[in-house]
């Protein structure tokens, strides 16, 4: 799954049927429960015909992480679309710098929340096409490296 999607399980059971872990499904008691998890989760289905036989199956939902990067971003303190950050999800480490064309690195950091705000040394930075690269560790523990290019607007 993609984060944010979600797929229905499926066990057959003439008795009783019981889902765990009971984490992101719509019910823990029914044979085709929604399960909407965030990261890759292993459920298992514990089930019991009418002539009182049991068994133990397993599903394994795996979440894929996601990254977008931005086109372009317009500092200019509308309140919109003021900050350039990768999208993403699914990711345990991030950092992001941003250079200018010439390949100055003018940001850089690795805080996975943190994102640039169009300025380099306290001044705004000049409209143009800038050079970012972003490293991420996903929650498989893939490292995962985009370079690339977008627009500053004002």
């Amino acid at each position: 799954l993609i984060p944010g999607e979600s797929v229905r399980l499926g066990a057959f059971a003439d008795t009783a049927c019981v889902w765990y872990p009971d984490v992101d499904l719509s019910c823990t008691l029914c044979d085709s429960p929604i399960a909407s998890p965030l990261e890759t989760t292993v459920y298992y289905a514990y089930v019991i015909n009418s002539l009182g036989c049991s068994s133990t199956n397993t599903v394994i939902v795996e979440v894929i992480p996601t990254l977008y990067i931005p086109s372009s971003f317009s500092p200019n303190n509308d309140g919109l679309n003021d900050i350039f950050k990768p999208v993403f999800s699914g990711f345990e480490k991030m950092s992001l710098s941003i250079f200018d064309r010439w390949g100055e690195e003018i940001y850089s950091n690795n805080n996975i929340e943190a994102g640039w705000n169009g300025t380099f040394k306290g001044e705004a930075v000049k409209s143009g096409y800038y050079i970012y690269k972003v490293i991420g560790t996903d929650n498989r523990h893939k490292v995962v490296e985009k370079t690339g290019t977008f627009l500053l607007l004002k």
